[in-house]
């Protein structure tokens, strides 16, 4: 069974569709079923366990390589199958959708695969880094997954312009060091829009939103605005001296 999709419906009669997208959670016999279904697509060789929403989580499972891998191409060829073999968990539809970030040996022998975000329908999805691990027994966890289905309005509510905008006069501060958003601080670097994903205990929405950079010697921050609302969904601080 997989998961179940729905939006909220918006108050804008200009949307096309409802937004954000919303999943929610498993029930625990539904995610008993999936979890049996993975283990069985896999052999049992890949411990992850599947997240609430019934997709590739986190787990904690390191493992010893008795024979040497060598060739990156393999170890990368190896993950991507893995990936794309467990579709149904990972949303992974293709190789296509992939992009490697980085990769290493482990000290114990294994390799570790870094994957880029996701990018959907030209938007990064936050949060969405998948690292599989795999050995000379082949992939034996994968944390994290990609999604689908997520509603992308066709036109901002709020500008660009507008959403800085919304900012000025904010304090923001981290660690006793506070200060004002003025038009002063808005970085030079481009504002993107991205989708956040929005987690409560039992649901994720799918917010659109604004990547608005905030820099002042010392620091710098990233604010998230969404387009359709207005709402300050998230804030990031990127670095401090």
């Amino acid at each position: 069974m997989c998961c179940f999709y729905a939006c909220i419906l918006s108050s804008n009669e200009d949307l096309e569709d409802s937004y954000p997208t919303i999943i929610y959670s498993l029930s625990d016999d539904e995610l008993a079923e999936l979890q049996s279904e993975f283990d069985l697509l896999n052999n049992n060789k890949i411990d992850t366990r599947l997240d609430q929403f019934g997709y590739t989580g986190f787990t904690a499972d390191y493992r010893a390589s008795e024979k040497n891998i060598s060739d990156s191409s393999t170890v990368i060829q190896m993950a991507n199958s893995a990936l794309v073999k467990n579709v149904k968990f990972t949303n992974i539809l293709n190789t296509s959708m992939l992009r490697v970030d980085r990769f290493f040996k482990t000290p114990n022998g294994s390799w570790k695969i870094f994957f880029n975000e996701q990018v959907y329908k030209g938007l990064r999805i936050d949060g969405t880094t998948i690292v599989v691990y795999l050995n000379s027994d082949g992939v034996y966890r994968i944390d994290n997954h990609f999604y689908k289905d997520i509603y992308v309005p066709g036109k901002a509510e709020l500008s660009e312009s507008e959403a800085k905008e919304s900012l000025i006069g904010k304090e923001i501060g981290l660690m006793g060091h506070y200060f004002t958003i003025t038009n002063s601080v808005f970085s030079d670097k481009k504002t993107q829009r991205a989708i956040i994903p929005v987690h409560t205990d039992t649901t994720i929405e799918f917010r659109i939103a604004w990547e608005i950079y905030i820099g002042e010697p010392g620091c710098d921050w990233t604010i998230y605005v969404d387009i359709i609302t207005g709402e300050e969904i998230k804030i990031v601080q990127n670095f401090m001296t």
